[in-house]
C-alpha cells in the first residue's frame, strides 16, 4: 500500500502557560502536515493574554516579550482551521494538545471534532517491548534528531520523524492498519444514533449506559467523555465484555464535571446509588442479585429474589437492583417496607401465620392489607 493511501496527517505540538486547558492558554502552535509525500509547515506564536510562569518560560524559552505583539487565538483561529481541515490530528499524548485546542475553539463558539491519533498509543502498539513511551524515550529509542526541544515546530518535527521510523520498520500496510485500530470508526450499537454520540461533549465527566427500562448497565468517568464512550464501541469488536455491553445498550446519558477529580467523585457516588450490574468485578458476580416482581394467582405483584444465575440486566422486565448480596437486597426491601408501611408478610420478609395479622400490623408499622391478603 503506497504512502499516499494514508489520510492527510497533521503532526501538531503546542506550548502553553500551564497544564489545565480551562485555566491556561496556548503560547505557540506548530504543525507539520503530510499529504502523500508533500510536507507543509505552519507555526505561530500566540499572545495568551495571561501571565507565563517563570518555570514555563525557562522550559520553552517563550517570554512575555516574545508574544506581546503576536495575534491572539481568536485572530488565528480561521487559519488554524484551514491548516487542520480534513486531516487526522496527530500529537504525542494527544489528549493534552487536543484538549487545549478544542477548549480554545470552544471559547469563540467553534465546535472542533477532528479524528485524533495519539503517538503514545501508536508507540505502545508498535513497540510494546519499550518500557517507556514519552517523547524523550522515543527520541532516545529511535535516534531522532532534535532541532528545538519544547518548541512547537521542533516537537512536531519529532513526531513526523517517528512516523517515518514506524513506516520504515513496519511498512505502509501495517501502519495503515494501526491507524484504523487506534482511530477507526466505532461500530455503534443498533439502538444508538450517531447524532447522540456527536452530542456528547469531549469534556470531563461521567457517562451512564442504560439497558431496557432505563436500567443502569455501566457507569464510567473520563476527562474526554465522547472519546471514552466511542472507545467502548471500538473495543466491542475485540473484547467480549465490551461486545456484551454494546448489545444491551439502549440509551446513554452523561454529566459534565469541572475536572478529573470531580468526575472521579461523581462516578463513585453514582455507582453506589444506582449499582449498575456491569461495574461489579467478576470475582463478586456470584453474589449479585435483584428483586423481580412476580404476579401471584390473586393478581398481586410480589417480590422474588433473582440470583446471579438468572440475572440479565437490561433484558428483564420488572427487575430492581442490582445488589451485591442477598443480605443487602433484603435490607433494602425491609427499608422500603418500613418507609411505606407495607406488609412484610406479603413481601415474604416475615413468616405468615394462619389466622393472624403480621407483626408489623400489630405494632402499627404496617398499614394493613385486605383480609384475604393478610391472612392465609
Amino acid at each position: 500500500m503506497p504512502p499516499d493511501s494514508y489520510p492527510d496527517l497533521a503532526f501538531i505540538d503546542i506550548e502553553t502557560t500551564g497544564s489545565h486547558f480551562d485555566r491556561d492558554r496556548i503560547t505557540e502552535i506548530g504543525i507539520k502536515s503530510l499529504s502523500g509525500n508533500e510536507i507543509q509547515v505552519w507555526g505561530q506564536l500566540i499572545n495568551p493574554q495571561t501571565f507565563i510562569p517563570q518555570n514555563i518560560q525557562k522550559l520553552t524559552g517563550i517570554s512575555p516579550e516574545m508574544v506581546e505583539s503576536k495575534p491572539t487565538f481568536d485572530q488565528i483561529a480561521e487559519r488554524l482551521m484551514q491548516e487542520l481541515a480534513g486531516k487526522i490530528f496527530v500529537a504525542h499524548n494527544a489528549r493534552f494538545d487536543y484538549g487545549f485546542i478544542k477548549a480554545s475553539f470552544k471559547r469563540i463558539g467553534i465546535d472542533f471534532k477532528p479524528k485524533v491519533l495519539c503517538t503514545v498509543k501508536l508507540s505502545r502498539l508498535l513497540f510494546p517491548e519499550q518500557p517507556r513511551h514519552n517523547l524523550d524515550a522515543i527520541i532516545h529509542a529511535h535516534d531522532l534528531k532534535v532541532s528545538a526541544r519544547h518548541r512547537a515546530l521542533g516537537d512536531a518535527d519529532l513526531l513526523l520523524q517517528f512516523w517515518r521510523v514506524c513506516e520504515n520498520t513496519f511498512g505502509s500496510a501495517k501502519l495503515h492498519e494501526a491507524i484504523n485500530q487506534l482511530i477507526g470508526n466505532p461500530s455503534l450499537p443498533a439502538n444508538i444514533d450517531k447524532e447522540l454520540i456527536d452530542s456528547i461533549p469531549d469534556s470531563p465527566g461521567c457517562y451512564i449506559f442504560y439497558g431496557e427500562n432505563k436500567t443502569p448497565l455501566y457507569i464510567g468517568k473520563s476527562i474526554s467523555l465522547r472519546s471514552r464512550v466511542m472507545g467502548h464501541f471500538q473495543g466491542a469488536l475485540t473484547r467480549r465484555k465490551e461486545m456484551k455491553l454494546s448489545m444491551q445498550i439502549r440509551d446513554i446519558d452523561w454529566i459534565e464535571t469541572s475536572g478529573e477529580l470531580g468526575a472521579l467523585l461523581l462516578e463513585s457516588r453514582l455507582i453506589k446509588e444506582r449499582m449498575p450490574g456491569m461495574n461489579v468485578k467478576l470475582r463478586r458476580s456470584k453474589d449479585l442479585c435483584g428483586w423481580g416482581l412476580v404476579e401471584a394467582e390473586t393478581g398481586v405483584l410480589t417480590p422474588s429474589l433473582v440470583t446471579h444465575h438468572q440475572l440479565a440486566p437490561g433484558l428483564q422486565d420488572n427487575l430492581y437492583g442490582l445488589f451485591y448480596s442477598k443480605r443487602e437486597a433484603l435490607a433494602y426491601l425491609k427499608a422500603i417496607a418500613k418507609k411505606y408501611r407495607l406488609c412484610e408478610a406479603l413481601l415474604g420478609l416475615e413468616k405468615r401465620i394462619e389466622g393472624k395479622s403480621c407483626f408489623g400490623y400489630q405494632v402499627r408499622q404496617c398499614a394493613g392489607a385486605s383480609y384475604t391478603d393478610c391472612f392465609a
